[in-house]
């Protein structure tokens, strides 16, 4: 499956790159290095080779929306798909639809990179991640809210699901991945479903969890306020507790641990910056 020669061997990393490919569905170099344990400086030239073998295929998309500058997208190909079965580290069955759109591959990358920051703590035993999904008939419910006389639905499918033990508690994390490219009225209103959800008892009964938080993380400082801005005025101006809020640059691949610091704004204390767990 994997052609070695005596001039170029292959690492002894490439299952565990496919496997966390598999896992993600898509994954930047920089994103397979941290959780493969390869070597940084020389994984872009490696994953290529893997291309070149067949095992993975890989694509290139706009780093945010407006952006000039491109990344390299890495996805399983039917070929690494097999090599893994083979390994027992993939069920039977086919490769994921994937994403559609430049931009969609684009923005899972950013909440890929959510996922690896988690799977990093937990690797280093900073918390445990029990579970991560992104699959949408996992994460989709509804709230209605009332308006004009009438109850109007207000779908919520947020980008992924988490939860994390950390120091002896136990989190639900709702994660929005902000692109900013999403109309601010549309924000206003799904903060404000979230709340209505959450105040009927919606964890517990979707997730069986009482404790819940729901993290956005913006493109920039001012798409943050923004947000935030948002998040006030769902609630009358009293903000609430469930809403937290960051930015993408929080998640970082060399210092995983700024997750876990005081770098997150609540949406009932917006000039301040917490940490998830104190």
């Amino acid at each position: 499956m994997f052609q070695d020669n005596l001039l170029a061997p292959s690492p002894p990393w490439i299952l565990e790159a496919l496997h966390a490919v598999h896992r993600h569905q898509a994954l930047r170099a920089d994103q397979v290095a941290a959780l493969a344990g390869a070597d940084p400086s020389t994984i872009d030239a490696d994953l290529r080779s893997l291309c070149d073998q067949g095992l993975l295929s890989v694509v290139r998309v706009p780093r945010g929306l407006g952006s000039a500058a491109l990344d390299d997208a890495y996805l399983l190909s039917g070929m690494g798909l097999l090599a893994l079965q083979r390994a027992g580290l993939a069920p039977p069955g086919r490769l994921p639809r994937r994403p559609r759109g430049l931009y969609t591959l684009a923005h899972d990358l950013e909440r890929n990179q959510f996922g690896v920051v988690l799977e990093r703590l937990d690797a280093e035993g900073a918390l445990t991640l029990e579970r991560w999904t992104t699959a949408r008939t996992a994460l989709g419910f509804a709230a209605h809210l009332p308006e004009k006389g009438t109850l109007v639905r207000i779908p919520l499918v947020a980008d992924a699901f988490a939860v994390v033990t950390h120091r002896g508690r136990t989190d639900g994390l709702l994660v929005e991945i902000d692109m900013g490219s999403v109309p601010l009225a549309r924000m206003k209103a799904k903060y404000a479903g979230y709340i209505r959800w959450w105040q009927g008892g919606g964890p517990l009964k979707r997730f069986g969890l009482r404790s819940l938080r729901v993290l956005t993380l913006a493109p920039t400082p001012a798409r943050l306020r923004q947000l935030l801005d948002c998040a006030a005025e769902s609630t009358g101006g009293q903000g609430s507790g469930l809403l937290w809020f960051g930015t993408l640059d929080l998640l970082s691949l060399d210092a995983p641990e700024a997750f876990l610091g005081p770098v997150w704004a609540r949406g009932d204390a917006p000039g301040a910056r917490q940490a998830l767990w104190p």
